[in-house]
């Protein structure tokens, strides 16, 4: 608070000036000479972080005219608060996470390549000149629709924008050390930029798609999906004004901070395509690179290359963060938007434009932009909005400076291609990354300038090779970002390098680290990342890393606990168990809803642990910390904060949780769906695909049904190709034949209950065929049936492979089941789709792709 007092004093003189009712003079002053403010130790204000840019003057001694006129001189002030970015997550081309995408950007990589999706060449005659690649997501139907309690049906109609937004919304709050309670219900805002309405994906949905694709493709349910997970209530808002959205959208949560609205912040972008529509629309629009690379400021500029990916933000106000012992990447000084209005046509940019907001960014939040030693740029890669931007930027900045070539310009866009709605978060996490390794990744593909920019005697310089990032004669590192969008709308943001942590706290004689997942593969694949981070990172503070595992992470079911005494035995401990499974150091469990009911006095001792060891000698400290660890496998619920409690930790970026990655898709009508059965045989009509033939006599009901061997829904069980009838087949050739019967009236209001259902002696089909009969008959008010085939010649006994009974019962009345209520319950038992079918091939078993429908299944201890 102090810190963001000296703020409001430095940038707001004329707002608190009139809340006072006096007039303050331009004079600079120190902390010391303002009225209560002495006690800060005699720090200079115009040196602090928030006085930076401005001087000020003591406040004079007078009472303020009216409360509400200094509320609202109060509130003016709060409005320009910097902006912490607390937390970040990304995936773009071939960089499953930020960590990867920094690698590529140092390195100079292109991350441009064909497209894996489709083939363009079949759209255009064989001559014409089109752009077919481009920067692609890989896995893009891939997703843990359990982790967010969403069912496999919902899933496979879920837009990959909406999954992937999701993800990287928790992996962002995780990094942030907000992940579960910390921000479950709080105020704060989800803000997205995305394609409006509904995405391409909705055009593989089929006429025939469930009710769940209606929401499920739906832009308006991108930040929403989040927002219902986590229970948030501030706004959920998707943005479209096209490539400047993620921009926009960060812009917007700003304002929300700012004015109050919100605590904290989401926000980001994300694009994704399903089908070829984006590259056939930009392709004849002129808009794309016929070279397939982003040539941003060069002379071989002709058209951008399109991109994918998803970036989110956490945005915290500094004071709050600063305060609460955040990690903070960088700070957002500044941020605005506008529109071009009429230009040469509604796709057409505007210099002016986008010369004013640069400069309204810059008087607004009195920042100079001499000190800015870094740009990055929308630079498309186009032969008249590169020379544009350049022109807009070099007028915004003359008018503060006449430095000449001292900050970097240049476009991730060369990196990853143009990833439009995703594209300015993109740019701000490459700021991000380069403020956090100190250095400035190269532009690539710039050999000669485009010959419509004026080069010489600019501010700028194009960066083509990794530097490290000096601050010249500035304080601190600071760049700036803008995006365009062909909507017309405009975003400029200035970002700086974040004040260093204040605070620290003393070494212990042990510290208690903690891992869960909701599986147990998933927990041991968060053994090996935290393994690889702390081999990477051998200088990681075991204090912060406890504080971050501890109180920001979700805890889930599967769970793992050790104490360590330094980075060196967490390794190995964690090794040990990963080799062994068993480790006397290491606390495993797996819980179910029935174990979690917590017993008060074990929950009363747990915490009276974790009061005692503050006052504990070395070996009382670290035996309590083994308490603990035991009661935390156990599901309880501590007071984990309390154990940090009277020093300051401070939250670390760790690797995020390791998301199953089960494939969700529509139905592919290319792969997946069956092709129409033929319902003859020999030119006869059959009764039913499965049952061909009333083969009835005074003996009993019976029905017939020949299988060549050739039907699309037999199953491949053997090495030798061998074919079978799945076991799903019997159970509708026995509600079909006792519905034929008569056996049992299937009304509007019945429903029809199978039991006693018995496999046994599965059926091998070979190149002759096999006929198959059924049965039915009443058996103890029920109608059972009996499904078998002739065994030979030889043999006067049937071969049974199917046996079970029938019968109908009323249906309840209209009764809504909470089937994300039942996934979180089920939470013994996780079986992949892959897994499953695993058991299967491995006996020899093997089920043809055409019948795979079993996707996933989870269970207790009672059902599944």
């Amino acid at each position: 608070m102090k810190q963001l007092t000296a703020y409001i004093l430095t940038d707001h003189r004329d707002a608190v000036a009139g809340g006072f009712g006096q007039n303050l003079s331009k004079e600079t002053a120190e902390v010391e000479d303002m009225p209560g403010v002495a006690e800060q130790g005699g720090a200079s204000i115009s040196n602090s972080y928030f006085g930076r840019f401005m001087d000020v003057a003591p406040l004079p001694n007078s009472q303020p005219a009216n409360l509400e006129t200094k509320g609202a001189a109060l509130k003016t002030a709060m409005q320009r608060e910097p902006i912490a970015i607390i937390g970040m997550s990304g995936k773009y081309a071939r960089s499953a996470n930020v960590n990867e995408l920094w690698t590529h950007l140092a390195n100079g990589a292109e991350l441009i390549g064909e497209s894996p999706r489709w083939d363009l060449s079949k759209y255009y005659p064989k001559d014409a000149h089109y752009c077919d690649r481009g920067g692609f997501v890989e896995n893009i139907d891939q997703f843990d629709p359990f982790f967010f309690n969403i069912n496999g049906l919902e899933a496979n109609y879920m837009d990959p924008q909406q999954r992937l937004f999701m993800e990287e919304c928790w992996k962002a709050l995780e990094d942030s050390g907000y992940a579960g309670s910390r921000i479950q219900g709080r105020q704060c805002g989800v803000y997205v930029g995305c394609l409006g309405g509904a995405g391409d994906y909705h055009q593989l949905s089929g006429d025939d798609a469930p009710a769940q694709a209606f929401w499920g493709i739906a832009g308006s349910v991108i930040p929403a999906r989040i927002a219902y997970y986590l229970d948030l209530k501030g706004p959920a808002i998707a943005i479209d004004t096209a490539c400047s959205s993620s921009l926009i959208a960060v812009h917007i949560a700003c304002q929300g901070l700012w004015s109050g609205e919100t605590e904290m912040a989401l926000a980001g972008g994300v694009f994704i395509q399903s089908t070829p529509w984006y590259y056939l629309s930009t392709n004849k629009a002129g808009m794309l690179s016929a070279t397939g690379h982003s040539y941003t400021f060069d002379d071989r500029a002709d058209g951008f290359v399109p991109g994918e990916g998803a970036g989110v933000l956490v945005l915290k106000r500094l004071s709050e963060a600063m305060d609460d012992g955040d990690h903070i990447y960088g700070v957002i000084r500044g941020s605005g938007m506008n529109q071009d209005g009429t230009t040469n046509g509604i796709t057409a940019p505007s210099a002016l434009s986008q010369e004013s907001l640069e400069r309204s960014v810059y008087e607004t939040f009195h920042i100079d932009p001499s000190g800015i030693q870094v740009v990055e740029a929308h630079g498309t890669g186009t032969k008249l909005g590169d020379p544009i931007e350049y022109q807009a930027l070099t007028k915004a900045f003359r008018k503060y400076t006449d430095d000449k070539e001292y900050c970097a310009i240049g476009s991730i866009k060369t990196n990853i291609g143009h990833a439009a709605h995703a594209a300015g978060v993109a740019g701000i996490i490459k700021i991000l990354l380069s403020l956090k390794h100190k250095q400035i990744p190269p532009t690539l593909n710039f050999k000669s300038g485009n010959s419509n920019i004026q080069f010489k005697d600019s501010p700028f310089y194009v960066n083509t090779s990794l530097r490290d990032w000096e601050t010249g004669s500035s304080d601190r590192r600071r760049a700036a970002v803008s995006s365009f969008g062909f909507s017309g709308t405009n975003a400029h943001i200035v970002i700086e390098e974040a004040p260093e942590p204040v605070g620290s706290h003393t070494g212990k004689p042990g510290y208690l680290l903690v891992l869960s997942a909701r599986t147990q593969e998933q927990l041991r694949r968060q053994a090996d990342q935290l393994i690889e981070f702390c081999e990477r990172n051998p200088q990681a503070e075991c204090g912060n890393l406890s504080y971050t595992l501890l109180t920001g992470r979700k805890h889930f079911n599967h769970r793992l606990a050790c104490v360590a005494r330094s980075v060196e035995e967490l390794i190995s401990f964690l090794r040990k168990w990963l080799t062994r499974s068993k480790v006397p150091q290491v606390y495993v469990s797996e819980l179910n809803e029935n174990d979690r009911r917590e017993q008060p006095s074990l929950k009363r001792y747990g915490n009276q642990c974790i009061e005692e060891c503050h006052a504990a000698d070395p070996n009382g400290y670290a035996e309590r910390l083994s308490t603990i660890a035991e009661l935390y496998v156990q599901g309880y619920a501590l007071d984990y904060e309390a154990l940090f409690a009277g020093e300051r930790y401070s939250i670390m970026s760790l690797p995020t949780y390791p998301f199953a990655t089960e494939r969700y898709w529509v139905p592919d009508t290319k792969h997946q769906s069956f092709p129409s059965i033929d319902i003859t045989v020999s030119g006869q009509a059959v009764l039913h695909p499965l049952l061909h033939r009333n083969t009835s006599d005074l003996s009993g009901v019976r029905y017939s049904t020949t299988f060549k061997g050739s039907e699309p829904y037999l199953a491949y069980r053997n090495d030798k190709g061998g074919k079978t009838i799945p076991g799903m087949t019997y159970l509708e050739m026995a509600r079909k034949a006792v519905e034929l019967s008569g056996g049992v009236y299937f009304g509007s209001h019945e429903g029809i209950r199978m039991k006693d259902i018995v496999w046994s002696n599965p059926v091998e089909l070979g190149t002759e065929g096999q006929e198959l009969h059924i049965d039915v008959f009443p058996d103890e008010g029920n109608i059972s049936f009996d499904i078998y085939s002739s065994s030979g010649l030889n043999s006067k006994e049937p071969v049974i492979h199917n046996q079970g009974s029938v019968s109908s019962y009323p249906l309840p009345g209209a009764e809504t089941i909470d089937l994300n209520l039942i996934q979180t319950q089920c939470n013994v038992k996780y079986f992949s789709r892959e897994s499953w079918y695993k058991v299967y091939d491995e006996a020899g078993a093997a089920y043809s792709l055409n019948i795979k429908w079993w996707m996933s299944c989870l269970s207790d201890r009672t059902r599944s």
